[in-house]
């Protein structure tokens, strides 16, 4: 892993210059894990009248990724969950590149809304990546992992300029290019001062004859193995720039939704079009720590899809 340094001159930026249109409102996917919680835990004893018993109601069941809690179920286990299955603009979709629109000939400097709103885009002037190496602290949810992210890092849209809070992973991969999945979707999560997110998706692709990745593999040896564990070491540092692709400038932007409970369709989704690539022995470590918990594509409907190339 890379050193923590000190000097500015070191740090790696990124910025792309799309000229063109931003997504407003912005947000994250939280991630999740393949576990359905519910009122009974698997260490009960057996019920002998288990015909006898009422069906759990909807709010006795958790969200997840199989069974009674799955994504098929989400609109129905809460009523803060309706978009689940009603909404218009939800996420993960097929990012399809014969319908992308060039940012560049898309744009319109006119057309300029508050990011907190649905129905425009902003001009995206300038994205800036300014990531630092960090201590290593990681936490199992129950449906991910989450590595949290001390102050320093950041992602800067046009003048607005978000902190880096923490970053997760899917298995496989909730986006995926013209039908094809990967095997990991990693979201690097940024929040900034008036409450507005913004998420970088990056995905992982497991190649054969593929060499392990050293950042991948820090994050592999410090996984907690049981759901509500925390590795804090301040002694260890993760560096999230080894985590992106060497190519900066090429990037996907829709407006959509989080891609778990409550589904709120107030998500602008910046996404890597180029992946990284991981050994396919990494690639069944993360599926056995996490998978699946990756949501299932939803309808593009009539959204307008843009690229940054």
């Amino acid at each position: 892993m890379l050193p923590v340094s000190t000097d500015s001159s070191t740090t790696r930026r990124a910025v792309l210059k799309l000229g063109g249109w931003a997504l407003g409102s912005m947000c994250w996917g939280r991630s999740a894990r393949a576990a359905v919680l519910s009122d009974r835990g698997s260490d009960s004893p057996p019920n002998q009248n288990l015909d006898r018993m009422p069906k759990p109601t909807p709010r006795s069941i958790s969200w997840g990724y199989i069974g009674e809690g799955g994504p098929e179920r989400w609109g129905e286990l809460d009523a803060d969950y309706r978009l689940c299955a009603s909404g218009q603009r939800q996420s993960p979709i097929d990012l399809t590149a014969a319908d992308f629109e060039s940012a560049s000939n898309s744009m319109n400097s006119t057309n300029l809304e508050n990011a907190a709103g649905l129905e425009s885009f902003a001009v995206l002037e300038r994205l800036e990546i300014d990531y630092h190496p960090m201590p290593l602290a990681v936490t199992n949810t129950g449906r991910t992992v989450r590595f949290d992210c001390v102050p320093g890092s950041s992602l800067t849209l046009g003048d607005r300029r978000f902190a880096l809070k923490q970053f997760h992973f899917h298995c496989p991969s909730e986006h995926r290019f013209d039908g094809v999945a990967e095997a990991i979707e990693l979201h690097f999560v940024h929040r900034a001062e008036t409450g507005e997110l913004a998420v970088l998706a990056v995905l992982l692709r497991a190649e054969a004859g593929c060499g392990d990745r050293a950042e991948v593999a820090t994050l592999l040896d410090n996984l907690p193995p049981r759901t509500g564990d925390r590795i804090g070491d301040p002694t260890r540092t993760i560096d999230p720039r080894a985590l992106l692709p060497d190519r900066l400038d090429r990037l996907y932007l829709y407006n959509g939704s989080l891609t778990t409970p409550p589904c709120s369709e107030n998500v602008s989704w910046l996404i890597c079009a180029d992946p990284i690539a991981i050994s396919t022995a990494q690639a069944e470590r993360f599926s056995d720590a996490v998978a699946p918990n990756a949501r299932p594509l939803q309808p593009r409907n009539r959204r307008r899809l843009f690229g940054s190339f």
